[in-house]
Formats: C-alpha cells, structure tokens, sequence
C-alpha cells in the first residue's frame, strides 16, 4: 500500500502545473472506481479513489464513494469521516446527510441518524425512503409516534412503499393496535408478496387476537420462505398429536411410580 501510494504522489508530481489537468485525470481515475464498486470489488476501488482524492480534494462524490466502498466493508469509522468531508465540501448535499446517517445506524448511534436524516429531509422534503428510514430509526429509539408520522408520510409521497406498510404496521403492533398492524402488513403483502417478515409480524398479530388459525398460515408461509423464528413460533404452537391408548397407559403406569 505504502508503494501504491508513492507511485501516486510521484504521478501528481510529474503531472503539468494545471489543476485542470489533474481533475480530467481524476475524473478518469473515478470511472475506473464506479466500474470496481459495480463489481463488489470495494477494497481495489478504494486504492483507486485514494488517488483520485490526491488529484482533486475537492471531488465529492469520491469522497462519498470512498465512504460507501468503506461501509460495505465494515469500515464504519472510515465511511464517516469520508461522508462528512462530502458534506464539508457540500454543505447541501442531502444524500450525504442520508448515508452518513446510515452509518450511525449500523454504529447503533440512533440519535444521530435521526439528526443526520431530519438534515437531509430539510433539504429534500420529498423523499419517501428518507422518511422511511427516519421512522424505523425512530422506532428503533422508542418514539412510536413520531415513526407513524413518517412511515405515513413515506406513503403519501409513495403508496406502493411496501417495506413503510411493514415498519408503519411494526409500530402500530409496539403500541399494541394489532388490528391495524395487520391490515398495514397486509397492504406490504399485496404489494411484494416475498416480504416473509411481513408474514411473520402478520402472524403475531393474529396470534395476539386470538385468531390462531389465521396466525398459523402466515407462520407456515414465513417458515417456508426460510424464517427461523417462523419455525420457532410453530415449534411452539403446533398442536401435539394424540396418544395411542398403549402410550396412556405406559404414561399413567410412570406417574403412579
């Protein structure tokens, strides 16, 4: 790396004078690096956008690249410091504010991935998974009110949103309106039919009205789109079959014992 990286520096020197010069090279060098992240290759992409940044400090969208490269690979303290030099660069770059807060999502800082998402909402109200994302952040810090209000209006901008019916019906289930949860996680259903999790929440809803036979068909469809903790709630309720008359006897006989 440490060669890598002085082969750059020497390349910056020999280069003419112009800055015009070093961001057309830059430029190229960035193509280079979205044809690697479109491969999955995150590491080579990030050696190339070292040097991009080398070239021209003051190209955002490497920096923002070079976060999301670092963030696919669990580099979340180095994604931050990228997406805020984005945002240094960009005061009013929404989708910085947006990723950025993604990271503090996956850091766990939940507060401030909601201050990062209220940012960039600021600055682009009329994006609907903003405030989807928003909401499950808000869900996620216990402030089931404020998450409703968004996952509604994450529906008012697009009401063919099928994961905001998912998040809008877990928050209705976390305030205890079973009813409306599964009519929220049936609209999700209806609009993507392989949300297996919307079958699983759709099924504990049931579950907590009673309607055991409604809650068994979802646990069984989840289960088989390969949900562990559908099979767990079935292991669990799933009626045992009768004993034989011999097996009541040989029980009754251990008892007496």
């Amino acid at each position: 790396m440490l060669r890598y990286l002085a082969a750059v520096l020497m390349l910056v020197l020999s280069l003419p004078a112009s800055a015009q010069s070093r961001q057309e090279l830059a430029r190229e060098y960035f193509k280079k690096a979205a044809l690697l992240m479109r491969q999955n290759n995150f590491l080579a992409a990030v050696e190339v956008l070292d040097s991009v940044v080398i070239l021209d400090p003051k190209l955002v969208q490497a920096y923002s690249s070079r976060a999301t490269a670092n963030k696919m690979m669990g580099r979340y303290d180095r994604a931050l410091v990228d997406y805020t030099r984005a945002i240094e660069l960009e005061p009013e770059y929404a989708d910085g504010y947006f990723n950025r807060g993604q990271v503090y999502d996956l850091l766990r800082d939940y507060q401030q991935a909601i201050n990062d998402f209220s940012r960039g909402i600021a600055l682009d109200a009329n994006n609907p998974d903003a405030y989807n994302q928003r909401g499950v952040f808000y869900l996620k810090f216990g402030n089931e009110e404020a998450a409703m209000a968004d996952f509604t209006k994450a529906l008012e901008l697009d009401p063919e949103l099928a994961s905001a019916y998912l998040n809008r019906g877990n928050a209705r289930f976390a305030m205890d309106d079973y009813r409306a949860a599964a009519e929220d996680y049936t609209s999700a259903i209806n609009l993507d039919r392989s949300l297996a999790q919307a079958y699983y929440q759709r099924g504990l809803a049931y579950d907590m009205l009673g309607e055991m036979s409604k809650a068994r068909d979802d646990m069984m469809t989840a289960s088989a789109m390969g949900l562990a903790e559908a099979r767990q709630w079935l292991g669990r309720h799933e009626p045992k079959p009768p004993q034989s008359p011999e097996k009541k006897k040989t029980s009754a006989k251990k008892a007496r014992r």
